[in-house]
């Protein structure tokens, strides 16, 4: 068997564990399942009518407000019981464990994750099968619905830039006697600015541009044995994780790695030559650039 198939063989043993503990252990499930239920008709029968009076939509109309909401909850909330299942392997030694034995490390989250899935489309589907008995008519199409599913940030935000800015992986600029100082970065919520923070630890470790970049980073702000130089730079490093996502998301495009050497050949003349061209097209589009290197005059003879 090869390296793939003894992963996919011990993530579906890892699954299956994962599905055990869901029914040995329905306390986490039924928060999962079941909570976000509740919820939908606590908010339906008992709020509704003042909730949809307040929105002019009515008690009926409330539930088309009300429904999407719930599923995102329930997403949120098996989200969570994936953190607490992996920190409770974590804590109790069964992954110390795992490490002794010849199976897949990719294994053990893979299972976690897989199990997350399954709970979060059973509750999706158990919350919208509700919500449709009591009353939830959704207006979008089939298409609709696969666009709203589906990540299009660039839909929402007119650059990258923009969409950092809300993720708050944009630290602001404080400016006081025309000097310049750095400031702190805002609260991006308890999901995705922890998420691409620790998919930056992640990116620094894998050889390519991400790596090279961090390490010219932690150097500017401070050098490696500065720890507030490396949570810059990590910083800097999901500010980039997200730019990229959604370039590919706009784009369409899967992303091309420019290598560990990317700083090193950006400084080459070659490249600033190329760059320079690059500048001058933008400025005069449609030109005709004609470069001609001239021998310094130090090195013409006196004959010359």
């Amino acid at each position: 068997m090869s390296t793939s198939s003894y992963a996919i063989r011990d993530s579906a043993t890892m699954l299956r564990r994962q599905l055990l503990h869901i029914v040995r252990y329905p306390g986490m499930t039924f928060g999962v399942l079941l909570i976000p239920v509740f919820m939908l008709l606590i908010f339906r029968y008992v709020f509704g009518a003042t909730l949809g009076t307040g929105l002019g939509a009515g008690a009926g109309g409330y539930i088309n407000y009300l429904t999407p909401g719930i599923i995102v909850l329930a997403v949120t909330s098996a989200s969570v019981a994936t953190a607490v299942s992996v920190n409770t392997d974590m804590t109790e030694g069964i992954i110390n464990r795992f490490r002794t034995m010849p199976i897949a490390r990719v294994s053990v989250l893979t299972g976690h994750v897989l199990g997350s899935v399954i709970q979060t489309v059973a509750a999706a589907a158990l919350i919208t099968a509700r919500a449709v008995a009591v009353g939830f008519r959704p207006s979008a199409s089939v298409a609709g619905w696969l666009g709203a599913i589906g990540p299009a940030p660039h839909q929402h935000f007119a650059t990258a830039c923009r969409l950092a800015s809300w993720a708050t992986l944009c630290p602001y600029n404080y400016m006081s006697a025309r000097k310049s100082k750095g400031g702190r970065t805002g609260d991006g919520g308890a999901y995705i600015k922890p998420l691409l923070i620790q998919a930056a630890w992640a990116a620094v470790r894998v050889p390519g541009r991400l790596q090279a970049r961090f390490g010219r980073l932690v150097r500017k702000f401070g050098g490696p044995r500065n720890k507030g130089a490396q949570k810059r730079a990590i910083t800097a490093i999901a500010h980039t994780l997200l730019k990229i996502a959604y370039t590919v998301l706009k784009t369409g495009q899967p992303y091309q790695d420019l290598g560990a050497d990317f700083y090193t050949r950006r400084n080459s003349p070659e490249e600033q030559q190329k760059y320079l061209e690059r500048q001058l097209q933008k400025l005069h589009p449609g030109c005709t650039i004609t470069i001609t290197i001239s021998p310094p005059e130090a090195a013409l003879t006196p004959g010359a």
